[in-house]
């Protein structure tokens, strides 16, 4: 059995596609407003986001539009882009398996990203009290972003747990070598919205299970075990 349940964030208990689109498209217009319609800012804004371009998106759209690189300008783009309010909402079935699990087995968190943006995602959620450690590799430094082994030894070290975590996530190039060379237990989730849910299988260090929502997760025997009434559940 597994001594603790990790999650990633984006696109395995939210969605990430429609909250950086509504980014994007403010970004865009206010492109078009300094420069005019010199290229379709907006789509070459989405098209490096669905080339899972991490860094020098802005830089990348201003050389594509003939206006070359400026440090400042890209300054402005991304603080413009990171003070738009946080819209976002869970998956359904998100709630719902964080209440079940988290009466079992502590439960733990890492995500990328901007990290006041993604605290101000959690807070919105309302998620926080589910976790015994939330992990932002932002914290933690560039070098420690996915698919680096920090972040998991980090939640591992914060829970406090020694045997193996199961770990829930959805991009296979970020999510699942580092705790696979752990010894966890990798679930892959596919949400048909999500960036990566095209995105084939690493087969140096595949997921061990595949699923489509979270409720399947009483199915992963490394979890069998906790699938009993907890203590406070009718039945228990």
């Amino acid at each position: 059995m597994a001594d603790a349940l990790i999650f990633d964030l984006d696109d395995t208990l939210c969605p990430e596609r429609g909250f950086v689109l509504q980014r994007l498209a403010v970004v865009a217009r206010h492109l078009e407003q300094r420069y005019g319609p010199r290229i379709d800012f907006l789509a070459e804004l989405v098209r490096c986001y669905e080339g899972d371009m991490r860094t020098h998106v802005f830089d990348t759209v201003l050389v594509r539009a003939g206006v070359g690189p400026d440090p400042e300008v890209v300054r402005d783009l991304v603080d413009l882009y990171r003070r738009q309010p946080v819209e976002v909402a869970s998956y359904p079935d998100a709630a719902a398996a964080l209440e079940f699990w988290s009466r079992r087995l502590p439960l733990g968190l890492i995500t990328d990203g901007h990290g006041p943006t993604q605290r101000q995602k959690v807070e919105v959620l309302g998620i926080a009290r589910y976790f015994r450690s939330i992990v932002y590799t932002y914290d933690l430094g560039p070098e420690s972003i996915k698919p680096s082994a920090a972040p998991f030894e980090k939640v591992r070290d914060e829970i406090g747990f020694t045997g193996p975590a199961v770990y829930v996530g959805d991009n296979p190039a970020l999510d699942f070598p580092a705790p696979n060379r752990m010894g966890w237990v990798t679930v892959r989730i596919l949400r048909p919205d999500a960036k990566a849910a095209q995105a084939p299988a690493d087969p140096v260090c595949p997921p061990d299970h595949v699923i489509r929502t979270l409720d399947e997760l009483r199915q992963v025997p490394a979890l069998a075990g906790y699938v009993t009434h907890a203590p406070g559940e009718p039945g228990g």
